[in-house]
């Protein structure tokens, strides 16, 4: 885990910054940040924080993981694709291992799905459209 505390004096913005990454058991890894600037001139809605979940067993996966930007969060802290939006996402494996095969080692079916409620700024363009995915794979 760490936390960093910066003050950018040429544009009156203090930024405050944590970040932990876990792993809780075997299989299951948690991560994440939050950072909030303040920035004179704005008040509310600067924060930017990511939660992310990730179980990666062999036989199934689970992946959660959510990102918001709000509104009056300053990127002169870092490298920032748009501003005010938000993003989930939800991933799932099912990866068996067939018993009686001697050419097959493991099938992989996934499926993902994301989601952008918000409107985003990203060089006037409009925000992505939710989009969900489907993959099937063999491993020989």
């Amino acid at each position: 885990m760490k936390l960093a505390v910066r003050l950018l004096p040429a544009t009156c913005v203090l930024a405050v910054l944590f970040v932990a990454n876990l792993a809780l058991a075997q299989n299951v890894y948690v991560s994440g940040f939050v950072a909030q600037t303040s920035t004179e001139g704005s008040d509310g809605d600067d924060r930017s924080y990511r939660a992310q979940y990730n179980y990666a067993a062999d036989r199934y996966g689970l992946t959660l993981d959510r990102i918001e930007v709000q509104q009056n969060f300053n990127p002169e802290i870092g490298v920032l694709r748009r501003e005010n939006f938000r993003k989930n996402t939800v991933g799932g494996r099912f990866s068996p291992r067939p018993a009686g095969s001697r050419f097959i080692r493991k099938y992989y079916y996934e499926g993902i799905s994301t989601t952008s409620p918000t409107t985003a700024t990203c060089c006037s363009r409009a925000p992505p459209a939710p989009t969900t995915a489907w993959s099937c794979r063999t491993a020989i």
